[in-house]
């Protein structure tokens, strides 16, 4: 406008317009910068985007570019956090350890100790793991935090069995703060410490005082199972029996309700009623979804049914037990127990036709544990059982032929009492069942044929007992074993000889990489 020679008045209006822009240029320069602010903002919307990567450097950069400004904790914390979701564990340590050195009382302490300790837990780095939780729950008592950090910090001492250290350590804690948050906890763990190591009574103390005094711990459903099982195993019955029942009665929807009802038979079983027993055990099994319970009920039941000598019964519940589950159960231990209940019925061919059947299964299959027990079960039972039935039938055929004998056993009561005392291949049974019978008297001197009716058919079983003895059953099977190349079951009746003191080589050498496959008895 000078150049031009335009209008003063304009120059001058002119003039006082930049002279205002310069002023305002100035005041602006003085003004805090927003870059920060925008920067954060971005790297926010980094993290909304799912482009984590780009968020954590953006932090880490405000973080190392910015240490004196006023957000400088939270880009602390954020570049944490980024650096965790991207799995950066280095400076997830540097930035961890840092952070709680300097803020003590910060406003992310529990988060980034969280954080910490997730990660070293990952890394496996326990002692530094340990030693963190135990300063967090020294320090913050009454932090939200501070009950998973108790749990996580017991777990990993009851997995390492440093059950005196976990008591201790939960002891001094209850003696340094007054209420902790986790106070329930303390009591638990210490008490399940306790248990492992089977000192029940401090265990029973400890889970009284978490159920009186907390109902509303997130322990107290476990706790109540565990201190009757405690009371169980202190023999306390009556105790334990009440604290089952009415746990049962409580936690109608547990999933411990199995372990409740299995030891509640437990405890029936111990009174004397096996009846309610069994009754108690079945509901164990309708009430599990365990495989392991369902074989714990099933064998506890057999075992029951064989103390009360209801052995046909004991059959049935096991065949019952292997056509329901099969080789997802202890099904070879079934067999097992099937052969003994037909043992106790007098039965030995049955049981001896059933262990051969089953060994030839079951041979051949590595991680199959039971079959090693039917194989030397079997090399001990045909002995056995053609001992007893060889020795039985001539004390029978004695009975009957020899009148003067005859007459001694039915008159002198203490004479027969020392036939078996003394002569242990004799069926033991059969004592009970001569002596208890109404007609073992006198009568059978004219007419002797009542006597046999008197006892299993010995005379039967021993003329169908199998020809081939247990040596020429092992030594066929290997045989066909070593022409298939099944190396596990050569092996297996290898020591089903050894077992008859027949001691044979492999055919093969016993390297590492075969015998991994063996199962410990086999070995």
């Amino acid at each position: 406008y000078q150049a031009m020679r335009r209008s003063p008045q304009r120059i001058s209006q002119l003039q006082q317009e930049v002279k205002q822009l310069e002023k305002t240029l100035k005041q602006l320069r003085t003004l805090p910068t927003l870059r920060n602010e925008l920067l954060v903002r971005r790297a926010r919307n980094f993290s909304k985007t799912q482009r984590p990567y780009e968020s954590f450097w953006m932090f880490y950069d405000l973080f190392k570019e910015n240490p004196n400004d006023p957000q400088t904790e939270f880009f602390h914390y954020a570049t944490f956090s980024g650096a965790k979701k991207i799995n950066k564990q280095a400076i997830v340590l540097e930035l961890g350890r840092s952070y709680r050195a300097k803020y003590k009382t910060g406003d992310f302490y529990s988060d980034i100790t969280a954080g910490l300790v997730d990660t070293l837990e990952a890394m496996q780095a326990f002692p530094e793991m340990y030693a963190i939780i135990v300063d967090f729950l020294n320090t913050h008592p009454n932090d939200p935090f501070s009950s998973n950090f108790l749990a996580l910090y017991a777990g990993y001492q009851l997995e390492a069995e440093a059950f005196t250290q976990l008591i201790e350590q939960c002891n001094r804690w209850l003696q340094q703060h007054t209420n902790p948050n986790f106070e329930d906890g303390l009591y638990f763990w210490s008490a399940l410490a306790h248990l492992q190591q089977s000192d029940f009574k401090p265990a029973v103390k400890n889970f009284t005082t978490l159920i009186e005094q907390f109902p509303t711990s997130l322990y107290l459903e476990d706790a109540s199972l565990r201190k009757g099982i405690c009371e169980f195993y202190l023999q306390d019955y009556k105790a334990a029996h009440a604290t089952l029942l009415a746990f049962t009665e409580r936690f109608t929807k547990s999933l411990s309700l199995d372990q409740a009802f299995y030891f509640l038979g437990e405890i029936e079983a111990i009174a004397g009623d096996p009846t309610t027993a069994i009754a108690y055990f079945k509901k164990a099994d309708a009430k599990t979804t365990s495989q392991f319970m369902h074989d714990s009920v099933a064998f506890r039941i057999g075992s029951v049914l064989e103390a009360l000598e209801k052995y046909p019964a004991m059959r049935d519940h096991f065949q019952a037990y292997v056509k329901r589950f099969g080789q997802k159960g202890r099904e070879t231990e079934a067999y097992l127990q099937i052969g003994r209940a037909y043992e106790l019925m007098n039965q030995p061919n049955a049981m001896l036709a059933l262990y051969r059947d089953t060994i030839e299964r079951f041979a051949g299959m590595p991680e199959n544990m039971g079959v090693d027990s039917l194989i030397e079960s079997y090399a001990e039972k045909y002995e056995s059982n053609l001992k007893r039935l060889t020795r039985t039938v001539a004390f029978l055929d004695q009975m009957i032929e020899d009148p003067s004998y005859r007459e001694t056993m039915l008159t002198d009561r203490g004479a027969l009492f020392e036939v078996f005392y003394y002569d242990t291949e004799i069926d033991s049974t059969l004592y009970n069942r001569l002596r208890n019978n109404k007609g073992f008297n006198l009568d059978l001197m004219e007419e002797v044929t009542p006597l046999l009716k008197m006892a299993p058919d010995y005379h039967s079983q021993l003329a169908k007992y199998p020809k081939q003895t247990p040596k020429e059953f092992f030594q066929s099977l290997k045989s066909r074993y070593l022409e298939t190349g099944n190396f596990v079951a050569e092996c297996r009746m290898l020591m089903g000889l050894f077992r008859l003191n027949e001691v044979v080589q492999p055919s093969q050498e016993l390297t590492r990489e075969k015998i991994a496959s063996f199962t410990p008895r086999l070995l």
